[in-house]
């Protein structure tokens, strides 16, 4: 591990960077070694801010970073159906709503991750959590 950190963001945001390029590597493959690289450096970030808070990792833990995961994945899908329905404004509009509604869960999920690390700092919890109607029990 390295000593120095790259990215100075609470934990939530480097898993949550951690889960995107996961996608990538699958779904984008042509920029691995890049990919590679800044997965290196998050696992590197991510591991010091672990150890730094002493983190135990617990039932509610392991399944908000899955869900967190899943969320990206399933926004990654509905952008990529969009960039077909350029020319559908009816489909277009039912995809950017749910990639919205999906984005505000993924925020919610990131707010936990927070929680789940005793940051308080409100400037670092996220605002957009609305989900306009979309009613999803994560039982988390």
């Amino acid at each position: 591990m390295d000593k120095a950190k790259k990215y100075h963001l609470p934990i939530s945001e480097l898993v949550d960077r951690l889960t995107i390029l996961e996608i990538k590597l699958v779904l984008d493959p042509k920029n691995t070694a890049d990919y590679l690289e800044e997965l290196g450096l998050l696992k590197n970030d991510i591991e010091m801010e672990l150890t730094l808070k002493s983190t135990v990792v617990t039932v509610e833990l392991i399944q908000t970073l899955i869900t967190l995961g899943q969320m990206n994945l399933h926004i990654w899908y509905i952008k990529d159906r969009m960039k077909d329905q350029i020319n559908m404004p009816t489909e277009y509009g039912e995809n950017m709503k749910l990639a919205h509604q999906l984005n505000g869960i993924r925020n919610q999920l990131k707010n936990n991750l927070l929680q789940l690390e005793g940051i308080t700092n409100t400037a670092k919890v996220r605002s957009n959590i609305d989900t306009d109607g979309l009613e999803i029990n994560l039982g988390i």
